[in-house]
């Protein structure tokens, strides 16, 4: 009734909310969790370390050439929002829209690197256009800059939230021990 919205992106069995968003309709955003990759078209790599994920994930998007998305076509402006790691100190990304270049990981970065764009209109052409050897992509997410989004990752045999990751880009780990209890967070 006060106009306002949530909205969720689930699983694929439609049971575990992936993300929510506050302040916006399903419709008006974009949620890619590249430990799913496949089930998306998307091409993804399993991980052999604990931390080659930010959100402690399985398995990553590696991106070696251009991937893109689309903005939502109602009349707003948008925040994008995406974390990589360059796959080596020459490696590394560009964030295009609509053509132009609006940022692009800085030289030397070793370890996972969050980018946020605000502002960006209804509609545009979102790019990522791996440098050298490319990136590894944790996720992607386009909402509404009115909005705020949250994603979540669950133990893939438990179905327990182990990674939440807050509208600023912080995650917070959970940790149960063998009975199932909540013991770290």
């Amino acid at each position: 009734q006060d106009g306002s919205y949530s909205s969720a992106h689930y699983n694929a069995d439609e049971i575990l909310p992936l993300a929510i968003a506050t302040r916006a309709k399903l419709d008006e955003i974009v949620h890619v969790p590249f430990e799913v990759g496949e089930s998306l078209g998307f091409g993804s790599q399993k991980c052999s370390e604990l931390e080659c994920s930010l959100l402690g994930r399985r398995t990553v998007y590696n991106l070696n050439g251009t991937q893109s998305w689309s903005t939502p076509i109602a009349e707003k402006t948008y925040t994008i929002d995406v974390v990589l790691k360059p796959q080596d100190e020459s490696a590394g990304v560009t964030l295009n829209i609509d053509g132009q270049i609006r940022h692009t990981t800085p030289s030397g970065t070793k370890s996972w690197y969050p980018i946020r764009i605000r502002g960006v209109s209804a509609n545009a052409v979102v790019e990522l256009v791996a440098i050298g050897s490319g990136a590894y992509l944790d996720f992607l997410r386009i909402y509404p800059d009115e909005a705020r989004m949250e994603h979540f990752d669950y133990d893939a045999i438990t179905q327990q939230v182990t990674v939440m990751t807050d509208a600023n880009m912080s995650s917070r780990f959970f940790e149960y021990d063998d009975a199932g209890r909540l013991f770290r967070v």
